[in-house]
């Protein structure tokens, strides 16, 4: 039995090592980040009176645009909305934050790393208040979001994400689009995920 079973993964192991040979690269484009990010925000609030900042803050809405201008960044675009406890004030919150996207083999998973804020902007209807010292604060919190929270995470669910899994990725970032391909691979094909 023992022969047998050592014959069949001998013949098995060319026709698996052809395969992960042949792999084409997996890619990610902008609308599936988007919505994974929707997904994520949707019960994003947090309290900052642990802060010093007598506010809640939600985000609402997030949009990415990858590789503009053809860099090797990503750009997420906030919206949100905050609430000053007293007196209770409603404030519109947009933010645009450019990173690195990197893939964390460990975690099989793309993050957005190296986060920089490129603009903030916060308005509060007929306010007569200065919000320019919480808005570092409220860039920072949205910068933290992505730190700690990926942007895709490969779905081991399916057999072929697994696998691909196990493999040692890199990521090159295009426009429109973030492509995994196995470290050392020329290969111009893509295969889309969801």
């Amino acid at each position: 039995m023992k022969r047998i079973t050592r014959t069949a993964l001998l013949m098995l192991l060319p026709v698996v090592a052809g395969g992960c040979a042949s792999f084409s690269p997996y890619s990610v484009d902008e609308s599936t980040i988007e919505s994974h990010l929707r997904d994520r925000i949707a019960s994003f609030s947090q309290d900052l009176s642990d802060r010093g900042l007598p506010v809640t803050l939600e985000l609402t809405s997030a949009d990415i645009a990858i590789g503009p201008e053809g860099r090797n960044v990503a750009v997420v675009d906030f919206g949100g909305r905050a609430v000053l406890q007293a007196p209770r004030i409603p404030i519109d919150l947009d933010f645009s934050v450019e990173g690195t996207p990197v893939y964390e083999a460990e975690k099989k998973a793309i993050y957005i790393r190296d986060l920089k804020v490129l603009s903030t902007n916060v308005e509060a209807a007929g306010s007569a208040f200065d919000l320019s010292p919480i808005t570092g604060t409220l860039s920072d919190i949205a910068a933290q979001f992505l730190n700690e929270r990926p942007v895709y995470r490969l779905n081991e669910e399916e057999a072929g994400a697994r696998l691909f899994g196990m493999m040692s990725l890199r990521l090159d970032v295009q426009p429109g689009r973030l492509t995994l391909v196995p470290a050392g691979s020329g290969e111009d094909v893509q295969r889309s995920i969801r």
